[in-house]
């Protein structure tokens, strides 16, 4: 258990250091370029817990994955991906949709897109990895159902609901990362190691 421990203490202080370095960089940015530098902040986290566990974890738009579904006797494909493919023994075994904040729209589309995946791979798991809470229990549980259980867990690495008014990159609004939030979305894809 100490030797977990270490290792957890070890990877919440390289993702904190990764986390505040960028999202000081965010202070004085503006409109796209805040919303590309906190995606590609919670992305970069993302690659960090991945290589800490020793996952081969790679870009989506890298690795995109050929989808076919059949209708009526015809085969439609579609190459598809979502933001981080989690390879294991070189087999697929989970995906992660990163997010600065997820609502309602973001969560959508996430198990879409999961649902998606799940059709070539339905072994897989899938996860949403988010740094903020800014959706409703029941407008997950209403996604849930409509996307037949397409998403394994949603993991938020800090606490409160998301405000708009309030937005963490902003010094007087920040909030850190939870060492038991990361904790738990760890120890969650260390399942997938067996």
């Amino acid at each position: 258990m100490s030797i977990f421990y270490l290792k957890m203490s070890e990877l919440y202080e390289a993702v904190v250091q990764y986390y505040n370095t960028n999202t000081d960089k965010l202070e004085n940015e503006t409109g796209g370029k805040i919303r590309s530098g906190r995606g590609n902040t919670v992305e970069g986290i993302m690659d960090i817990i991945g290589k800490s566990l020793n996952f081969d974890c790679r870009v989506g738009t890298s690795d995109k994955q050929r989808i076919t579904i059949v209708s009526n006797g015809r085969e439609y494909s579609q190459e598809h991906q979502v933001d981080r493919h989690l390879y294991f023994d070189n087999r697929l075994v989970a995906i992660v949709e990163c997010k600065a904040y997820l609502d309602s729209c973001y969560y959508v589309r996430a198990c879409s897109d999961f649902k998606r995946m799940k059709k070539r791979y339905p072994h897989i798991k899938a996860y949403v990895f988010a740094l903020e809470n800014s959706i409703s229990d029941e407008a997950v549980a209403f996604t849930d159902v409509d996307y037949d259980n397409s998403c394994d867990g949603i993991f938020y690495m800090c606490n409160g609901k998301r405000s708009s008014s309030k937005p963490i990159y902003k010094k007087e609004f920040a909030k850190t990362i939870q060492q038991e939030h990361l904790s738990s979305f760890v120890q969650q894809l260390r399942t997938l190691l067996d």
